[in-house]
């Protein structure tokens, strides 16, 4: 079975309650993990389980890291989704595909709407790309001399999907404690709650790193237009209309991706 972590901070905890809101409406019952805030005592929270790692390691993975907790977890399969966003569609076809891909897999979302640079463009242009989603190369250089950014698929990592055996545990935390001294040995802003300046913008730039610096690299798949970006003009989205059928795996979600403005509030 497919489970759904949502990871919140507690000034998400009105989206994450939103969130969970907008699932229950849409789909048929499925496990939901809450990860909020360490200081968060409680074991359920908005009627769903809180999954906290025994892993004292696995613990120090926090801030914007926090989500990567998820690869500790009970689920061997999972979806993950940030807080700030809802599903606006059925998200069962989603939990389907997930659960009938073949083990390991990491299955990643991009939108193929709006602006983009074709896999031929040139090295300024896919340069910018990196840096926009991932992280500054001059650093990265420094903190891996060997790494070919240029071979790296960029990706969201407010909504991914994977199973457990994706990665190797003690590796992402071996390289996310490099990381961290790195940062520390470098003068840099704290890794956990910065996204510039430094090698990652923030976890997802940290988990692009990490699967393209494997040997050999995990192998990405892709979920073409499972979201809608929220920082366009709600005029321009396109949204299916009740009871469309059509197309059940694209604008499932609404996301308002790396704190854009216009986030919806004040919830409930």
């Amino acid at each position: 079975m497919t489970s759904i972590y949502i990871t919140t901070t507690k000034r998400d905890y009105c989206y994450a309650k939103a969130l969970i809101a907008s699932i229950e409406s849409c789909v048929n019952p499925a496990p939901i993990f809450v990860i909020p805030d360490d200081d968060y005592r409680g074991e359920t929270m908005f009627g769903h389980a809180v999954f906290r790692p025994s892993d004292p390691r696995a613990l120090k993975l926090d801030g914007y890291y926090k989500k990567l907790r998820v690869f500790w977890g009970p689920a061997e399969r999972f979806i993950h989704m940030d807080a700030d966003q809802l599903v606006l569609r059925d998200l069962m076809p989603y939990l389907e595909r997930v659960s009938s891909l073949p083990a390991p897999f990491f299955l990643a979302t991009r939108r193929t709407q709006g602006p983009s640079v074709p896999d031929d463009g040139t090295e300024e242009q896919l340069r910018q790309v990196y840096e926009g989603r991932a992280g500054q190369i001059e650093w990265l250089g420094r903190f891996d001399p060997s790494f070919r950014w240029q071979d790296a698929p960029t990706f969201n990592s407010g909504e991914f999907a994977a199973t457990k055996d994706a990665i190797d545990p003690e590796e992402l935390l071996d390289t996310f404690e490099r990381g961290i001294r790195f940062y520390v040995d470098h003068g840099l802003n704290n890794m956990l709650l910065s996204r510039r300046p430094g090698p990652f913008m923030s976890d997802q730039g940290f988990l692009i790193y990490f699967l393209a610096s494997r040997t050999p690299p995990v192998r990405i798949q892709w979920m073409d237009n499972l979201y809608i970006w929220g920082g366009v003009n709600p005029a321009s989205l396109t949204i299916q209309a009740p009871g469309d059928r059509s197309s059940p795996l694209e604008n499932v979600v609404v996301h308002w991706a790396g704190g854009t403005g216009g986030r919806p509030g004040p919830l409930p």
